[in-house]
């Protein structure tokens, strides 16, 4: 056996796109290469690029040392402070490169949790944009502890699942933003449906909101804006429903309910309401920004649809308030795994 072979085994797994949708791979590889990897004429082997990023960000370190070499003893006694810096400058790179190669190692781990396309259409860049990872390079190569490693490795995945995903604006949102606030907003996230959040299960104040808008993650409205649910007719019974769902679970509101109380002056500014037939609920809109950095947020859908639903029971009575799962593409049924409230 070679003697680096038993390293480069270890390297081959951990950076193994094996599985990986054809669109992952090929944005995935020209992420690397944006990063510096050298052009692989024959191979589109992803380890090779990944080395590769390690010699292009160190190369031109080298060349300065060498280059310094030369002139650094004799220069040194008429200016020690210019070595001083020299040195400095040469330990701050070899720092963001271990920081850069970091932050990939995390990225490709998050798109192997989770390899699926954030974009479906075929016709959707195989690269991702040259500009986001001159940027992302920057923002990474600042990145001392794991937790904001992942943070920016969760971003690179995001922009390979989904091209466009991160603007230049997003990216300095997200190195800003103060960490309470990120808190803030990763608790608020747990809740997200798409673009929003219900107020009846976002569980923030006034200020906390005003936070959020003040950061650039909610959208500013002088009245929350409202998401109504669909209707639809049980077969088995012909009774009337009003559903909402995530793609995960759907929750359904009998039609046959007793309206809930209006609580305000103005029926608008309730958070769950009937208007003209209609159930509606307030919600909290995410900017294009919010949406951005709330993919790389991790949420139980699930758990998103049982919360709503639970604050549905408070409004309607839990006879009148059922979780559905899909059972295909067609038929529902009940989530005997939910109880309601009152029931627990």
């Amino acid at each position: 056996m070679p003697e680096n072979e038993d390293e480069n085994i270890g390297l081959a797994v951990d950076w193994s796109t094996q599985g990986f949708k054809a669109k992952i791979k090929s944005r995935f590889a020209s992420a690397l290469d944006r990063l510096g990897a050298s052009k692989l004429d024959a191979s589109n082997n992803v380890l090779d690029r990944k080395n590769a990023v390690g010699h292009a960000l160190t190369g031109s370190y080298v060349s300065l040392i060498k280059a310094a070499s030369q002139t650094i003893e004799r220069q040194v006694e008429q200016d020690p402070a210019m070595a001083a810096k020299l040195l400095m400058s040469l330990s701050r790179a070899e720092k963001e490169t271990e920081n850069i190669s970091a932050s990939l190692d995390l990225a490709i781990q998050d798109l192997r949790n989770n390899p699926e396309l954030g974009d479906h259409s075929e016709q959707t860049a195989d690269t991702v944009d040259a500009d986001m990872i001159n940027r992302w390079e920057r923002y990474a190569g600042e990145a001392t502890s794991d937790v904001i490693r992942e943070k920016w490795g969760k971003v690179l995945a995001s922009e390979i699942r989904a091209p466009g995903t991160f603007s230049r604006q997003t990216l300095r949102i997200i190195d800003e933003i103060d960490p309470d606030v990120a808190r803030l907003f990763e608790r608020l996230c747990q809740n997200r449906f798409g673009s929003w959040i219900p107020v009846v299960t976002a569980g923030i104040s006034e200020h906390e909101v005003d936070e959020l808008q003040h950061a650039g993650l909610l959208l500013h409205y002088e009245f929350y804006a409202t998401v109504t649910f669909n209707s639809t007719t049980r077969d088995n019974d012909n009774s009337h429903w009003w559903v909402l769902g995530n793609g995960e679970r759907t929750v359904a509101v009998s039609k046959a309910a007793p309206k809930p109380t209006v609580a305000k002056l103005l029926p608008s500014m309730d958070d769950v309401r009937i208007e003209e037939g209609n159930l509606q609920i307030n919600v909290h809109s995410l900017t294009r920004a919010g949406e951005a950095i709330a993919t790389v947020i991790n949420l139980d859908g699930v758990a998103t649809v049982k919360r709503l639903a639970n604050a549905l029971v408070g409004k309607f009575g839990s006879e009148n308030v059922v979780v559905l799962k899909r059972n295909d593409a067609q038929s529902f049924s009940p989530d005997a795994e939910w109880k309601p409230p009152e029931a627990v």
